[in-house]
């Protein structure tokens, strides 16, 4: 008897390697395609479902709920406001946008958007105290935004925001430019310091966003708009006053 007869296991015919060839054919090919699917999901994001808030869930139970005694949040929105839709003039609508220097975002949106901005808003201008000096919000990111915008939107009107928020602090001036509106000295002051920037710079205009000023003041605060009306009419120049939504209508007078 042969040693090859003799092995209990041997297959002469040869039918059990080809078996166990395409066996371990196929356990290959199942590793090798495990592997390109766990390469595949590792080198890509999951595509999950969205589970940022809507609108009405973040802000309206917000607006909408009874204010709480003390509060000073005003009275709720009344949303049964008439709302217009975009098919509804929208050729006559001037369109004004917010900018600000501390998020790079706004100024690639400025870049993608100019051609389609009416008038812009940027924040670059704050009060620094009571006596009616203010102060620039990043000389230098305003330089670069005002090169661009006269290399790319010439025709683009400018009307810088002024307020009385203190970057450095995350307050705001509100006792302060209370006192501010009170003294007749200080308008003045401001007047004059934000029309020399507003000629200075070549801008439309400007505008104003002055916050927690206390109820007792608000009637200085008309005044001093009509007194930065009078002094930059001649120049051309215009004034609008950012207001908060839920203010009523007493509190949104118009000078």
């Amino acid at each position: 008897m042969s040693l090859q007869n003799s092995q209990i296991f041997f297959d002469a015919s040869g039918k059990r390697s080809r078996w166990v060839y395409v066996a371990v054919a196929a356990i290959a090919l199942s590793v090798a395609g495990l592997a390109g699917v766990f390469l595949v999901s590792a080198a890509t994001s999951p595509a999950l479902p969205s589970v940022a808030p809507t609108f009405a869930q973040q802000y309206l139970p917000i607006l909408t709920e009874p204010r709480v005694a003390g509060s000073n949040l005003g009275p709720k929105v009344n949303l049964e406001h008439q709302r217009y839709g975009v098919e509804t003039g929208v050729s006559n609508t001037r369109r004004f946008a917010f900018y600000v220097n501390w998020d790079p975002n706004s100024f690639f949106s400025l870049r993608t958007n100019a051609a389609n901005i009416d008038v812009l808003l940027p924040e670059w201008l704050h009060l620094t105290d009571e006596t009616g000096a203010i102060e620039r919000d990043d000389a230098r990111q305003q330089k670069i935004t005002n090169v661009w915008l006269a290399a790319n939107a010439p025709k683009l009107a400018v009307m810088p925001l002024v307020n009385n928020f203190v970057p450095r602090t995350g307050e705001w001036l509100g006792a302060e430019t209370g006192r501010l509106l009170r003294s007749k000295t200080a308008r003045k002051k401001l007047v004059t310091n934000l029309r020399a920037y507003l000629i200075g710079g070549g801008f439309a205009g400007i505008t104003l966003d002055f916050k927690q000023i206390p109820d007792s003041d608000q009637i200085h605060l008309v005044t001093f708009i009509r007194e930065l009306k009078v002094a930059v009419k001649a120049d051309g120049l215009k004034v609008m006053s950012v207001l908060p939504a839920y203010e009523t209508p007493d509190a949104c007078l118009s000078p």
